[in-house]
């Protein structure tokens, strides 16, 4: 357990070099309070939503440069062979880098700025916590999910500028797709497209049915259910079969 902290610890510390880590927590806790005192009446999950839209696109950026690219570059400069070395199972290791690439940046810079509009707003918050919780982890699930496979973009380029771009091109793709199939619902009439364009907005359609918007509940089981798949499939192929070099 204490070698495993101690990895933890030197992970932590390196995800904060450069400083771009301190930067986009202060600016999405400004955007926080910024948006607390510009609309000082809202609903609890009107709220919610808004204060953290624009940090999780910045904590997607995030684990595109530092999740990706940055892990990327630890193989590239076989820093990840000294990982390997460490007398701690492929295992632990995975589930460090997952804490640390995707997890704890997810949950900072989403939830600062949250934790800031919650203070600032608490009379607010206060009247439908679950509501604002519900939004919270819709976003960390799915930025999870995302992270998950930026992560398989970097173990298996292996090299730090392709790993990052690959990264935003497949964000991008994502979107695209997405609303490919949002206008392919409305210009052939078919909600199989529908369905489909609701299943990968899976942040935005859990907020949507917390509201009360008419969305099949199922719709919301494809993303989670993906993200359990990928991390199984990450964990065989990081501990049968990635090599570092």
């Amino acid at each position: 357990m204490g070698r495993a902290l101690a990895f933890l610890s030197m992970e932590l510390e390196d995800i904060t070099r450069p400083p771009i880590y301190d930067a986009l927590l202060v600016v999405s806790m400004i955007l926080g309070g910024l948006y607390a005192s510009v609309i000082p009446r809202i609903s609890a999950i009107k709220l919610a939503i808004d204060v953290t839209s624009i940090p999780l696109f910045i904590a997607i950026i995030y684990l595109a440069i530092r999740g990706s690219a940055g892990l990327a570059s630890l193989v590239s400069n076989n820093v990840f062979q000294l990982y390997l070395t460490y007398p701690l199972s492929r295992g632990i290791i995975l589930m460090v880098l997952l804490i640390t690439r995707i997890l704890l940046p997810s949950i900072l810079i989403v939830g600062a700025p949250l934790l800031i509009t919650s203070i600032i707003m608490f009379g607010i918050v206060s009247e439908k916590p679950l509501e604002v919780l519900i939004v919270f982890t819709g976003r960390i699930i799915y930025l999870y999910f995302i992270g998950v496979i930026f992560m398989l973009i970097a173990l298996g380029t292996k090299r730090t500028a392709l790993a990052g771009v690959l990264s935003i091109v497949f964000y991008f793709a994502y979107i695209f797709i997405t609303g490919i199939m949002t206008t392919l619902s409305f210009v052939l009439e078919l909600q199989v497209f529908r369905y489909i364009a609701l299943s990968l907005m899976f942040s935005d359609t859990l907020n949507n049915y917390v509201i009360g918007l008419n969305v099949p509940y199922w719709t919301l089981i494809p993303i989670p259910l993906a993200s359990i798949i990928l991390t199984i499939l990450l964990y065989i192929y990081f501990t049968r079969r990635f090599e570092p070099t």
